[in-house]
């Protein structure tokens, strides 16, 4: 009976030992495994949007005549690099224009056609020049075109030619420039809803998706409020109480049948 008794004891020792694992312990790895998963995100993805915008521009051309008397007119002319000096001369002795913005043609004229009065047999060069002005709107380029023409016409012919012949020497031409006449220009406006009027800017934008939120905790994870983790506490002790007691009672068996 007292042999019965003492294995009874030792196998209840045992499964206390052995026995399935406490509330704060459970929590524990609940913690864990709540971590384990809000590492885990969606990387966020981005969104690539192409725009395309057609400004209007006001166009504003300029358009003149100068006549050279040159010592080879049709040399002159067909030497790629004096439509290139010209236009440089020009863009020099003007404000708000680039030598791009300026357009040259030659031609070969008889002298008699344009001086009546003089009965020359020789040739001259006759330049063509169209200058191109931009603005924001109609009046703007207007103006432009407006101080353009009285620019040109303020310009002498002396300087004119002072400036032809240094555009020519730096262009590596051998060019004996005589007479310039200047011709009294025109501005006229270009209509803004031909192709050349229209600018079409294209740019792209990049948009991030939103970053997803993470995953909301588990219950009894970290994110519990007080009330939550005192009941767990509460419940930890009373188990804990409940261990030690039944220790107690077992080892006070324990001794009970070893003095019997």
């Amino acid at each position: 009976m007292a042999s019965g008794l003492f294995f009874a004891a030792v196998l209840g020792l045992l499964q206390l030992s052995f026995g399935t694992p406490s509330p704060w312990t459970a929590r524990l790895l609940s913690m864990e495994e709540a971590n384990g998963t809000n590492e885990t995100e969606t990387a966020p993805t981005t969104t690539t949007t192409t725009t395309t915008t057609t400004t209007v521009l006001f166009y504003h051309k300029v358009t003149g005549q100068m006549t050279l008397d040159v010592d080879d007119p049709e040399g002159f002319v067909n030497d790629p690099q004096s439509k290139v000096a010209i236009a440089k001369s020009l863009a020099s002795q003007l404000n708000d224009v680039e030598e791009d913005m300026i357009e040259v043609t030659l031609d070969l004229e008889d002298a008699r056609r344009l001086a009546a009065a003089r009965a020359l047999a020789a040739q001259k060069v006759v330049v063509t020049y169209v200058i191109t002005l931009s603005g924001g709107d109609a009046s703007a380029a207007a103006t432009l075109g407006t101080d353009i023409v009285q620019a040109i016409t303020s310009i002498s012919t002396e300087d004119m030619k002072a400036s032809l012949t240094q555009a020519f020497t730096d262009a590596g031409m051998d060019v004996e420039l005589g007479e310039v006449a200047i011709d009294e220009p025109t501005s006229q406006a270009v209509d803004s809803d031909s192709e050349d009027a229209k600018v079409t800017i294209q740019g792209s934008v990049t948009i991030p998706s939103p970053k997803p939120s993470p995953s909301p905790s588990p219950s009894g994870s970290v994110g519990d409020d007080s009330s939550s983790s005192s009941g767990t506490e509460d419940e930890e002790d009373g188990s804990i109480m409940q261990s030690q007691a039944y220790v107690f009672m077992l080892l006070g068996l324990l001794t009970t049948l070893v003095h019997a």
